[in-house]
């Protein structure tokens, strides 16, 4: 088995965080199945969110289990594959360190925002363009619904990033501050024919470009973790970790659909 290459699967969901191993023909390796299991905060005006760093630590206690279960096989892991829960939204300071909790796609309380701006402007024309209709899961509704509710923190922030963007930046530094294709096209701010940020929607909502990450192949893999990282997770330490797909899309591809 040590000559075996091997790939670490983490996907974060909205309940848990999961790992299993695999061998290149698609086999799960026996006896490596971890999971951590947690929930949202959630408040009787429909809010549903998390701190990041609380999400982080369960990420990392994930792979100290998946890790510790590997045992010596730790060491044949190739490459780490990633899928997290799309649509939720942090917004972060210019280092990366969040001045917000991670909203939940299941927040609702961007509902009446959502409306509003069906009302307000080409709702299909967006829908057409980016393949996400107006609603409080997705991003315009739920940033308008900040400058609105919250303006000095909205205006502190100087990056707006998916989880799977705070997770990279923590786990490879500033440098890897940049979102997957596929988890930009379930932000509703995503252009699906031109593969970029969709300028129409964001000069309807007033949201600068430059707040929003670089986007990046799902090809292009970060690897290098920082030093807490590389000294938690040594067998870790220069494998690629390949760009976050959706758990949604990964769904239906699993599922056969």
């Amino acid at each position: 088995m040590s000559d075996t290459p091997l790939t670490l699967t983490l996907d974060i969901g909205t309940s848990s965080t999961r790992a299993l191993l695999w061998d290149t023909q698609g086999h799960e390796i026996d006896g490596v199945r971890a999971q951590i299991p947690y929930e949202m905060h959630t408040t009787p005006d429909g809010g549903v969110t998390m701190p990041p760093e609380e999400m982080l630590g369960y990420v990392g206690q994930c792979l100290d289990q998946a890790l510790a279960q590997a045992g010596d096989r730790a060491n044949s892991i190739r490459a780490v594959g990633i899928s997290t829960f799309w649509h939720s939204l942090i917004g972060a300071d210019g280092n990366g360190s969040p001045l917000t909790p991670l909203y939940s796609w299941a927040d609702a309380r961007a509902g009446a925002v959502a409306k509003r701006l069906r009302n307000d402007l080409d709702a299909e024309a967006i829908h057409r363009r980016t393949g996400c209709v107006i609603h409080p899961s997705y991003y315009p509704a739920k940033l308008v619904w900040l400058r609105e509710t919250q303006r000095e923190l909205f205006d502190s922030v100087r990056r707006w990033m998916s989880p799977s963007e705070f997770l990279f930046q923590r786990l490879f530094g500033s440098g890897e501050l940049r979102v997957s294709v596929s988890m930009a096209s379930g932000t509703g701010l995503f252009n699906q024919e031109h593969g970029e940020w969709d300028a129409e929607t964001l000069q309807a909502i007033q949201i600068a470009q430059e707040t929003l990450s670089p986007i990046a192949d799902l090809k292009r893999s970060s690897q290098g973790l920082t030093a807490e990282f590389a000294g938690r997770w040594p067998a870790l330490r220069d494998v690629p970790f390949f760009p976050a797909v959706g758990d949604g899309a990964c769904g239906n591809v699993g599922s056969g659909c």
